[in-house]
């Protein structure tokens, strides 16, 4: 009797929650950031209800404000084709796991003779700004080293950029556009 109940009250909320049901269809599934609600009409005893709120899930649907500047600076500079930064390069470019950072973005000259870089990160707190900060200077040290001798155009672009550090924002920017890719990153956390 309970389960019946249950399964009727599930209903109900599938039903005010605006499911879209189609003909025949005994299946109905109303999805929405705060809850997803499964409701199978063939077999009563599947009902499945999830409440995302309450374990973070808002947080992961949220944009990455990263994201959307280095997308803002592809758009406006030109770049070279680029490797995205993802979880697995944090740790190959910088020796970072992404537990450092609440937010980051950036890409990697794909060309691997460019030496383009663009890293922008918010360390997840104050105690992480200056191992991201580390990881970012070894990096451009690295990057700097290499060029030197085996190409100075790319060394000299190097030279002429730098790792900043603004509040919990730590950026790499190594481009010949580094001065306006810096403009466009400052304007938009500040």
């Amino acid at each position: 009797m309970k389960m019946k109940r249950f399964v009727i009250a599930a209903l109900a909320l599938a039903c005010l929650c605006g499911c879209n049901s189609t003909g025949n269809s005994t299946d109905s599934t109303s999805s929405s950031a705060d809850k997803t609600t499964t409701v199978s009409a063939a077999d009563e005893s599947e009902v499945l209800v999830e409440d995302a709120a309450n374990d973070g899930a808002e947080d992961a649907v949220s944009a990455s404000q990263l994201k959307d500047i280095f997308t803002e600076i592809s758009e406006t500079v030109t770049l070279p084709d680029m490797v995205e930064l993802n979880d697995n390069l944090l740790n190959r470019y910088y020796g970072l796991t992404p537990d450092v950072a609440s937010d980051y973005a950036g890409g990697v000259d794909s060309s691997g003779v460019g030496q383009d870089e663009i890293a922008l990160f918010k360390a997840a707190d104050e105690s992480q700004v200056e191992v991201i900060r580390e990881a970012l200077q070894n990096r451009y040290d690295s990057k700097l080293s290499q060029q030197e001798n085996y190409n100075p155009d790319e060394a000299e672009k190097i030279r002429n950029c730098q790792v900043e550090t603004n509040g919990l924002y730590v950026t790499l920017i190594i481009s010949n556009d580094a001065a306006q890719i810096t403009e466009i990153v400052n304007n938009a956390i500040q």
